[in-house]
């Protein structure tokens, strides 16, 4: 009788799971590409590749091709849980391309993407059947300031401006060490000190700073006060961010003249004319009477 030995299939599938870039911009468009291959010694005939995309991902989508034999269960399919059969001979290759969009993502924030192959006989070499692959949401710091006054005039001197300071982060990063600086002012006077209640802003938050002036004289001849700033902020790899400059005009109108309203300026001028009136009809009337008796 002659005996024979049960030898299980074993094949040796490998997967390689690649990012064309190490980095994405926020909210912008990146993709993966999943190789799986079989270095034998026999056809795997159902091998399972699973891939598992972040959630941070949306509208995932991807294609399947194979080439050497080797063979797709779908060729396109999409959301961000993948499971997909495939037929990979020796030396035969699968090739999935996986592509989503990157949502409103922080700066800095790293998506971390495994895959794995798995085979219902055996593989000889487990130690390569997953592989990951990272993409880093790009960092896009920026400020936005916007400047304005409690008042569009004034008309005397000592006359107090309220100025207002909103500063909004409208990048992906956090930045620190907020300040408002001055860039032009042309008041005569000296501006108070800039406050701010915080210094530190997430994306998407806004403060308000502010600081007060008192009018001089000179500010009034001159017509005009003029106020223009910038705000900056440390992003956190330590660059200055700057936002554009933003200026406001508070015009400074002349006060009219005062006028005279007391009884003493009034009364005596009155008084005069009333004499002189009663006057002139008494000399009318005597020279009347006169050339009547002639």
């Amino acid at each position: 009788m002659i005996q024979l030995d049960w030898v299980p299939c074993a094949s040796d599938l490998a997967v390689f799971k690649t990012a064309p870039a190490p980095t994405v911009a926020p909210e912008g468009t990146t993709s993966w590409t999943i190789d799986v291959t079989n270095e034998g010694p026999h056809a795997a005939q159902a091998a399972r590749l699973v891939d598992v995309v972040p959630s941070e991902v949306d509208d995932v989508t991807w294609t399947c091709a194979a080439v050497d034999g080797a063979s797709c269960g779908a060729s396109n399919g999409s959301g961000n849980r993948i499971d997909e059969l495939l037929q990979i001979p020796v030396g035969g290759t699968a090739t999935l391309v996986v592509t989503g969009k990157i949502g409103d993502l922080e700066g800095g924030t790293v998506l971390t993407n495994t895959a794995r192959v798995t085979v219902a006989d055996t593989d000889p070499d487990p130690t390569n059947n997953e592989s990951t692959a990272t993409v880093e949401v790009e960092s896009w710091p920026a400020l936005k300031l916007v400047k304005t006054a409690n008042v569009t005039d004034i008309s005397g001197a000592d006359d107090q401006i309220r100025y207002s300071f909103t500063v909004t982060n409208t990048g992906n990063t956090n930045l620190d060490q907020l300040q408002i600086n001055e860039t032009t002012f042309t008041g005569s006077g000296t501006l108070s000190d800039i406050t701010c209640p915080v210094a530190d802003l997430a994306p998407a938050t806004t403060t308000t700073c502010t600081a007060t002036y008192t009018a001089t004289q000179t500010d009034i001849d001159s017509g005009a006060i003029t106020n223009t700033a910038t705000a900056t902020a440390q992003s956190p790899t330590g660059d200055t961010v700057t936002s554009s400059e933003s200026s406001v005009r508070v015009a400074a109108l002349d006060a009219p003249p005062a006028l005279a309203t007391t009884g003493a300026d009034t009364d005596l001028p009155v008084a005069v004319a009333t004499l002189l009136l009663l006057a002139g009809a008494w000399m009318v009337a005597n020279r009347r009477k006169k050339r009547a008796h002639q």
